[in-house]
């Protein structure tokens, strides 16, 4: 990318994290993370401490210092979840995800259930991909979300999980013991 290329991308990026700063202060932001992160854009971008947005600032700066800047300001927009655009993102993410996951497992799972799973998964979810190493298990522990309630099937999971660790068992046994744990006819 040559040295004008990072001039126009830096301009359009710092264009769109300003709009959702615009939107983040209206709001009333106030979230100890974002302001850490926005802090840490003015440092790299050169912008003064007192400002409430950021400036571009690309004068006198080397290509490796432009490189930075982009990136990070990249990595704002991609990373914020906290803005009104960045949650409207995030949903618009979480439900395209949610329509290919059905679409390709043609399963008929309502989007709030799907969330529930998700965040199970999330929560446990080293533990379960290295002791549930397959994609049925997403099928399976999407009838168990159906029947019981995220806490439940996350402790019940953190058991099964601790109770057989050094044990050697395919997926299909894990998913059992689950199942059995939780009491549930499949």
């Amino acid at each position: 990318m040559t040295v004008k290329e990072l001039h126009e991308a830096i301009k359009q990026q710092t264009q769109e994290v300003n709009k959702r700063l615009i939107e983040y202060y209206e709001a009333g932001g106030t979230d100890k993370l974002v302001n850490k992160e926005i802090d840490y854009l003015k440092s790299v971008t050169g912008t003064s401490g007192r400002s409430s947005y950021i400036s571009m600032r690309t004068h006198r700066k080397k290509k490796a210092e432009l490189e930075l800047q982009l990136s990070e300001l990249r990595y704002f927009n991609e990373w914020d979840i906290f803005t009104p655009r960045g949650q409207a993102e995030r949903t618009r993410r979480e439900q395209q995800a949610w329509r290919a996951y059905k679409r390709n497992s043609g399963s008929r799972l309502r989007y709030d259930t799907w969330r529930k799973l998700v965040n199970i998964v999330g929560t446990v979810g080293k533990d379960i991909f290295q002791q549930f190493g397959s994609s049925n298990a997403m099928d399976s522990l999407e009838k168990v979300v159906n029947k019981r309630r995220p806490g439940e099937i996350i402790n019940a999971l953190k058991d099964v999980v601790e109770e057989n660790k050094g044990k050697q068992k395919n997926t299909e046994q894990y998913l059992d013991d689950l199942i059995a744990k939780l009491d549930i006819k499949v």
